[in-house]
C-alpha cells in the first residue's frame, strides 16, 4: 500500500474490492458509458432498485387508460389489454422492491423489458383506435412514463435507453398513421423527445457518478489519514479489534501488533520546516507500506506515530518485517531541495492474546516501544503475549 492523493487512493481501494460482473446480455444492458467507471457498477445498478412510487404512479395512470378502453371501445379489448398488462406490472413492482443481487438484478430487468414492452403495445393500441381522446391520453401517459423510467433506470443507460424505445416506438409507429389531427405535430417533435430523454439519461447517469465518488471521498477520508494515505487512528483500531475478535476464535493462527515511533523526527521539523516535515511523513509511510504484506494493515496513529497489525505470522516473522521496517525507515531521505535526511524508528510489539482487549494489547505494544526507545532507540522489542 503506497502513499496516494485521496482520489487516487479512493479508486485503488474500490478497484481492488470490485468483482467484475459475468458477461452475457446482463453485464450488456448494465455497463457504464464510461469503462473507467466500470467500479462503479456495483452501486449504479443497485440504483434501479427501491422506486416503487413512479410504478404505483404508472399503473394508475395506464388503468385510466384501460377503464376508458372498456367504457368508451371494447370491453372485450381492455380485458385482452389487462390481462397482459397486469403481469407486467406486478413483476415490476416486485422486482423493483428486491433487494440488490445479481439474481434480483437479472429479474428486474427481465421484467423492466417487460413491462416497458406492455406500456408500449397499451399507448400503441390507443393510438390505432384512431379515437382522438384515447390518442392524446396515451401519448401523454406514454412520455410521462418513458421520462420516469429515463429517471429510474439511468444507473443502467442501455437498459434505459432500451426502455424508451420500448416506450415510444408502438405508439410512434400506429400514431403515424392513425389519421387523428395534429398526429403529424406529435411526430415532428418525436425526435426532440427522444433526444433530451437520452440527453437527460446521461445527465442524471453522470450525477449519480459524481455522487457515488463523493460518498467514497467521504468515507476514505473518514477512515484515512489525509497526508499519508493510510488508516488513521479510528480505521485501525477497528482493524485491530476485528483481529483481536479472530485471534481469541483461533488459537493456530497468530497475529501481532507493532507499535512504531520516528527517532529524530522533532529536528527535521524544526530545522526544515513542517512542510519538509510533511514530506518526510509521506516518504517514511511509503516506505513501511512496501515492506508490509497486503494482508497486513498499517496506519498512522498520530504525529509520528505509526502501527502495523501483522495477520497470521510466528514471532520470529514478525521480528524479520520489524527488522526490515527498521532498515527502510534508517536509509537517507532524499527529498527535494534538501541534503539527505537520517531518522530512525522504534518499535515495540506485541502478540495478540487472550482476552481480546484492543486498549490492553495496544498498551502493551506501546510498553515494548518505550523499552526499545530506553535501550538505545532503532530497535525492536516483542513481548510474547498481551
Amino acid at each position: 500500500m503506497t502513499y496516494r492523493a485521496p482520489l487516487a487512493a479512493v479508486a485503488a481501494q474500490h478497484g481492488a474490492r470490485y468483482r467484475p460482473t459475468e458477461g452475457g446480455w446482463v453485464a450488456w444492458l448494465t455497463a457504464p458509458l464510461d469503462p473507467a467507471e466500470e467500479t462503479l457498477r456495483p452501486e449504479l445498478t443497485d440504483l434501479l432498485f427501491g422506486n416503487r412510487i413512479s410504478i404505483i404512479f404508472a399503473v394508475l395512470c395506464l388503468g385510466v387508460v384501460l377503464l376508458c378502453y372498456a367504457v368508451f371501445l371494447d370491453v372485450e379489448l381492455a380485458a385482452l389489454l389487462t390481462a397482459l398488462f397486469a403481469p407486467a406490472a406486478i413483476l415490476r413492482y416486485v422486482t423493483i422492491g428486491a433487494s440488490p443481487s445479481p439474481s434480483s438484478l437479472k429479474a428486474l430487468l427481465l421484467a423492466g423489458l417487460f413491462w416497458a414492452a406492455m406500456v408500449g403495445l397499451l399507448c400503441g393500441e390507443g393510438a390505432r383506435t384512431n379515437n382522438v381522446m384515447l390518442t392524446t391520453l396515451s401519448g401523454i401517459i406514454c412520455v410521462a412514463v418513458a421520462f420516469g423510467g429515463a429517471y429510474n433506470n439511468a444507473g443502467a443507460p442501455r437498459f434505459a435507453f432500451i426502455q424508451i424505445i420500448l416506450f415510444l416506438a408502438p405508439y410512434s409507429t400506429f400514431g403515424a398513421f392513425s389519421g387523428v389531427p395534429g398526429m403529424h405535430l406529435f411526430l415532428i417533435q418525436l425526435p426532440f423527445w427522444i433526444i433530451g430523454i437520452f440527453t437527460l439519461i446521461r445527465q442524471i447517469y453522470a450525477t449519480h457518478v459524481k455522487l457515488i465518488r463523493a460518498r467514497h471521498l467521504a468515507s476514505h477520508l473518514a477512515l484515512h489519514d489525509s497526508l499519508t494515505g493510510l488508516p488513521n487512528r479510528a480505521h485501525f483500531m477497528e482493524a485491530l479489534s476485528a483481529e483481536c475478535q479472530r485471534a481469541s476464535r483461533d488459537s493456530t493462527s497468530h497475529s501481532y501488533i507493532l507499535y512504531l515511533d520516528l527517532d529524530e523526527f522533532k529536528p527535521v521539523n524544526d530545522t526544515y520546516g513542517h512542510l519538509t516535515g510533511d514530506d518526510l511523513l509521506r516518504a517514511v509511510a511509503d516506505r513501511f507500506c512496501k515492506v508490509v504484506r497486503v494482508q497486513d494493515v498499517i496506519g498512522r496513529l498520530g504525529g509520528d506515530e505509526f502501527a502495523a497489525i501483522l495477520r497470521g505470522v510466528s514471532q520470529k516473522e514478525a521480528e524479520q518485517i520489524g527488522e526490515k521496517l527498521i532498515a527502510a525507515a534508517r536509509d537517507p531521505f532524499h527529498l527535494d531541495g534538501h541534503p539527505p535526511i537520517s531518522i530512525g524508528v522504534s518499535i515495540g510489539g506485541v502478540a495478540l492474546g487472550l482476552p481480546p482487549d484492543v486498549r490492553r494489547t495496544l498498551h502493551a505494544a506501546d510498553t515494548m516501544l518505550y523499552a526499545a526507545k530506553r535501550g538505545g532507540k532503532g530497535l525492536l522489542r516483542i513481548a510474547e503475549a498481551a
